[in-house]
Order: C-alpha cells, then sequence, then structure tokens
C-alpha cells in the first residue's frame, strides 16, 4: 500500500469519529498498546504512518468506532445463518471473505464460530482491518443498516444467571484462586479494592495486555455495575510495577529470563549520577525501551541489542552527532559499551548494557523503592510509553529533557503522583525549589502552561489527559516535524551510502518532499520565533524609554542640566562620572564638585549632590552601557 494513501485513507475515517491504529500485513498492530493506542487525533495519525509507512489500517469494533462486523471467512457460510442480512456497507476481505458492518449494540462482544462455522463476530474488546488496506475493497458503499433481531437474539450476551458452582476461569486461574468465592457479585464501593486484589493474584509474569484482558473480564464478569474501562485499565497498570507472584498462570510457564538482567540495569541506570548531562540518561533510557522489544542475554549476564548510530538517534530524539559523543563519553560510566567485533559492513552495531550484581545496592531510599514498586527483580520502574523530547533550539521553546525525566517518573508512580523529595530523588534532580516554585518561562513553567502538571501543596500530579496535551505541545514546537525531517534525511543518507558501496559510483538522492515539507514547517517555527523575540527587544526598549521620559518629566532643573552634563564625556563631569562608573572614584562629591563649577556655583556644591545622585542613576542605566564600549574601544 502506498504511504500517502495509507495515512490520507487513515485520516479521512478519523473525520468520520472512527478511532485507527497501524497495523502490519499478518493484521498486528504495530502499537505497543494494540487497538488501546487508536485515535482520532491527527498528529497522533501522522506520526503512526510516517513511523510505519504503509501500514494497515485497524479500527477498533465496539462502542468506541460505533459498528460490529459479521465477518464471514468465506461465502458458503452465509446458507448457514438461519436468516438473511439485510443491505449495509461490505467489505471484501483479502481471503475472499466479507465483512458485515452493523451499528453498534451494547452486550456484543467478540465470538468465533459460535452462530456458525466460518461465521465470526467482532464487537467490544476486537477490531478489524480497514479498506483501502492491502487486499480490503469496499464491495457495497451502502449506509451502515441496523442488524436484524434474528441476529442480536444469536449474539447478544445474555443475562448472567446466578451462579451455584464454581464460575469459569479467568486468564488461566480458577476464580477460587482469585479470591471470588463461587462468584458472588462484587457490589459498588468494594470494586477497586477487589479488583486490586484480583490483579495482584493474576500476576504472574504475564505481560500487561493480557493483565489487562483478564481484569477487564473480571469486571464485567462480577461488578455490579462494571467499573469504567480506563479506570480497571490504571489498575492493572498500578499492579503491573508490582512484583509478580509465583510465575505460571496465564501468562506463561515462566518469567522471560531477561527481565531480570533488565530490571538490575535500569536500577543501576536510575542510581547513576547523571549531573548536567540529561541527554545521556535520555539516551540509556532509549536503548533500554529498545533492548525490551529484542534485547538478547549473553552469556556473561549482560544484555546485547542491535541498534545503528542512525536509529538511536531516531528513538532518543536527538541529532547523530549527538549519539556520537554519547558513544564515547557513556563508557566510561561502565553502564554501557559496544561490542563491533565481529560486524560487518552493512550490518547494525552492537550495544552491550552492563547489568550490575544482584546484590548491588541501589542508593534510591527504601521508601521510594516501595512506593514505585521497584525491586531490582522483575519490576519495570519506568514504562517509557512515551516518546523522548528534544531539546529547545534558538527561538524555539520546548518541553525539553529536564520534563521528560520529571513525567517518566511521575508516569510510574500510582495515580502520576510523587511528593517534591521522592520525585527530586527519583529524577535525579538537585534542587528541590526548582520544583516547589517553578521559574518563570522554565520547563516546569511551560509544563504547567500546557496543561500536563499540577504543582500541589506537597508534590506534583499530572492531569487528566497530560499524554494529548504533550502531543500538542509537540507538534506546536516543532518535534513532530524535526522527527520526520531526520528520518526522511537518514533514510536519503543510507540510500546514498548503500549506493556508494554496490556501485561505486557517489550520487545524491534528491529531497523528498516529506523531508522538504518538515523543514519548512521548521523554518515557519522559527521565523515565528525570531519575530517575537524582536517584537520583545523593540517592547523593551519602548518601555525603557519612556520611563526615562517619566523620569526627566518629574525631574528638577537642576537634576536635569546636571544629567545633561554628565552625559557629555568631553566635559569634566562627563569624565569624573564615568571614572566612578569604573569605580576609580569612591565619592560622588567630585561630580558634585566639577557640576557645581560647570555652571560657576561652585561654593554652592553640596545643594547640587542629591541631584547629581539621581542623574547617575538614570545615566548608569542608559549612559553606562556606551561607556563601556567607548572605554574598551
Amino acid at each position: 500500500m502506498e504511504d500517502g494513501k495509507a495515512k490520507r485513507a487513515a485520516l479521512a475515517i478519523a473525520k468520520r469519529k472512527r478511532p485507527v491504529f497501524p497495523c502490519n500485513a499478518h493484521k498486528e498492530p504495530l502499537t505497543r498498546r494494540g487497538f488501546y493506542d487508536a485515535t482520532t487525533n491527527p498528529a497522533d495519525i501522522n506520526e503512526y504512518w510516517t513511523n510505519h509507512s504503509g501500514a494497515f489500517i485497524g479500527i477498533p469494533t465496539g462502542e468506541r468506532s460505533g459498528v460490529f462486523i459479521l465477518d464471514i471467512d468465506h461465502l458458503p457460510a452465509i446458507a448457514q445463518l438461519p436468516g438473511a442480512l439485510p443491505r449495509t456497507r461490505t467489505v471484501k476481505t483479502f481471503k475472499a471473505g466479507r465483512h458485515f458492518y452493523f451499528k453498534h449494540v451494547p452486550g456484543v462482544r467478540c465470538s468465533a464460530g459460535d452462530i456458525a462455522e466460518g461465521v465470526d463476530v467482532r464487537g467490544e474488546g476486537g477490531y478489524i482491518i480497514a479498506p483501502p488496506s492491502s487486499g480490503y475493497t469496499v464491495v457495497d458503499n451502502s449506509p451502515i443498516s441496523d442488524a436484524p433481531e434474528w441476529l442480536l437474539e444469536l449474539i447478544r450476551e445474555k443475562p448472567k444467571p446466578e451462579r451455584k458452582t464454581s464460575p469459569r476461569p479467568v486468564g488461566g486461574r480458577r476464580a477460587d484462586d482469585l479470591g471470588l468465592g463461587h462468584g458472588d457479585p462484587i457490589p459498588n464501593g468494594a470494586r477497586n479494592n477487589t479488583l486490586a486484589q484480583v490483579a495482584g493474584r493474576l500476576h504472574d509474569g504475564r505481560d500487561l495486555a493480557d493483565l489487562e484482558r483478564a481484569l477487564l473480564d473480571v469486571n464485567e464478569t462480577w461488578c455490579t455495575p462494571p467499573l469504567p474501562a480506563d479506570e480497571v485499565r490504571r489498575i492493572a497498570r498500578s499492579i503491573y510495577r508490582k512484583d509478580p507472584c509465583t510465575p505460571g498462570g496465564g501468562g506463561g510457564d515462566s518469567i522471560p529470563e531477561i527481565a531480570k538482567p533488565l530490571a538490575l540495569f535500569e536500577q543501576a541506570m536510575i542510581c547513576h549520577d547523571w549531573g548536567r548531562w540529561p541527554g545521556g540518561l535520555s539516551i540509556t533510557k532509549a536503548l533500554l525501551r529498545k533492548a525490551r522489544e529484542f534485547g538478547r542475554l549473553r552469556p556473561d549476564g549482560n544484555i546485547e541489542l542491535n541498534l545503528s548510530y542512525n536509529e538511536l538517534a531516531l528513538e532518543a530524539s536527538t541529532s547523530e552527532r549527538s549519539i556520537k559523543r554519547y558513544a564515547k563519553k557513556i563508557k566510561l560510566t561502565g553502564l554501557v559499551g559496544q561490542d563491533n567485533a565481529d560486524r560487518k559492513q552493512k550490518e547494525a552495531g552492537t550495544w552491550v548494557l552492563n547489568v550490575p550484581a544482584p546484590r548491588v545496592t541501589t542508593r534510591l531510599t527504601r521508601r521510594v523503592r516501595e512506593y514505585i514498586g521497584s525491586c531490582g527483580d522483575t519490576s519495570r520502574t519506568f514504562p517509557l510509553t512515551r516518546p523522548r523530547l528534544r531539546y529547545s533550539e534558538r527561538y524555539i521553546s520546548r518541553l525539553g529533557k529536564s520534563w521528560e525525566k520529571c513525567r517518566d517518573a511521575l508516569e510510574a508512580s500510582p495515580d502520576g503522583y510523587l511528593n517534591f523529595e521522592d520525585l527530586a530523588e527519583l529524577a535525579r534532580i538537585k534542587r528541590v525549589r526548582e520544583l516547589r516554585n517553578p521559574r518563570p518561562n522554565g520547563w516546569l513553567h511551560r509544563a504547567i502552561k500546557a496543561g500536563l502538571v499540577r504543582v500541589t501543596s506537597g508534590g506534583l500530579k499530572l492531569l487528566a489527559g497530560w499524554e494529548q496535551a504533550e502531543d500538542d505541545m509537540r507538534q506546536r514546537t516543532g518535534e513532530i516535524a524535526a522527527a520526520t525531517r531526520d528520518r526522511e534525511a537518514y533514510k536519503r543518507k543510507r540510500k546514498d551510502w548503500l549506493d556508494r558501496i554496490n556501485t561505486g559510483e557517489i550520487v545524491k538522492c534528491p529531497m523528498s518532499d516529506v523531508e522538504r515539507n518538515a523543514r519548512s514547517d521548521l523554518e515557519v517555527l522559527r521565523e515565528a520565533g525570531a519575530e517575537r523575540a524582536r517584537y520583545r527587544r523593540a517592547m523593551k526598549a519602548f518601555k525603557e524609554k519612556r520611563n526615562a521620559e517619566k523620569r526627566r518629566n518629574s525631574w528638577s532643573y537642576r537634576t536635569f542640566h546636571a544629567w545633561k552634563v554628565m552625559s557629555n564625556p568631553d566635559s569634566a563631569p562627563g569624565v569624573l562620572t564615568e571614572a566612578y562608573w569604573r569605580g576609580e572614584i569612591a565619592d560622588i562629591s567630585g561630580i558634585a564638585h566639577a557640576v557645581a563649577k560647570h555652571f560657576k556655583d561652585g561654593d554652592n556644591w553640596r545643594a547640587w549632590r542629591e541631584h547629581v545622585r539621581e542623574a547617575y542613576r538614570d545615566w548608569r542605566s542608559l549612559e553606562g552601557p556606551r561607556a563601556k564600549l567607548r572605554r574598551v574601544s
């Protein structure tokens, strides 16, 4: 599927209030949380299809999109249905099946083969691939109709009968093992605590998505009424940061072998004193995030992963030059190294994450470790779900690496809240007063203005919808445009490099339209920032001039004439004024003598002293810089 066509189609679907997310050719989501990351935000969609060009378009079914799908795997299966289907929007799938679109009805969930063989339902908790993804075409573009009653009778969720026996297992665990007894309903007022206890029993090493699915199933089955899905996911995420219980449940037979070394490395990364090098911490977090995806355990117990400088620069939102400096500097810390002994010409370099010994103690206090659920075993302190942020540049003020450190720490804490001391320790911020009293126009002040965080009497708390607000801020400050520019530039340079190796010819690839547009957007932002800076300088000069005029209008006759003669560098009062300003004269009385003598009033010089002092204050603010330039020249 063409890159631009996929993005345009996804944006068009989102305009119809149906969230979308990218999938690969095997219909697998390309986002971390699957269809939960589906969105209608154009900025997110542009980033999705920029990162995964030509990806298939996925749409979650159920209440979010307003539709459910009758999925026919093969056309003869339609004859097995007990009734006729009305005319509605119909899509041909890549296996010559059919997707019949119907309006969403509460209680319709996903099922496979319950109606007839080869007939599935995609309702709440499922998703589909939408045209114009490769292999999916619209064969009937009629308006989406209501489902017939006979179909709803077959697929709608039936009321749950009163259980007299032990209910069905959840997430591979018996209900009795989860503390649910014989399936008695969970009443209002006990839902949060009970679901937290159930999540703790389900947390047996499985991944977060599996834990969320199991807990949502418990919520729908036992809670009366069920909690909102977002609140259930928040409970699952909070428990997921804790240590898992005995592994071996539905999540798999054992905790992955690489999980413990990764957690030990993460603790060493948190405890390292990064000082005034926040970029180093940001790049190390990007390496850790990639190591969680495709890292390999070495025989010596360390972790290795193959990642080129360009790929790491894109992941860390920085330049390739910064990655080269990082590679030299990080070796001195002992945290990260490189092993390129057997590297071939076209292969990416190998990064090695040095895992400390299991009994190396952390400098984080026990109170903080318990609060964030971090123990150096398999729990992950930082989820690292959000993209890395960029530094500010001339005329463009961004959130920057300082907010990135603070955000990662707050995201890892329960309910997005940490007190000042714990946050300063976890984010490696030396001065707590920076958090208590944000500096005007500083990184925290910008985050507060953007609606990301709130400063309370005891700490900092992330606001609801802060992820969307941060993405909007990244869009406004050109971070997404900069990422697009770098990505396209790296593609172009890599193609030039491969052509030079394969053919021996130096051929410069032209700049793509996407890269050209991204550079144009950044240039517009810089010009707008430069114009704002010029306006501020002009306003500052205007205010200074106006204030000076106000002061002079209120001056007495003697003060004005004293200022006039002191501002003349060729006069004796002017020479003495510059000498006093440079510290060569200790008392202003000498200037008063010279001014009084200039006006032939030398006997009355004491009466001039206060007028000279007031005139000097104005001279120092306006004439001092020019006097300094004259002295230097």
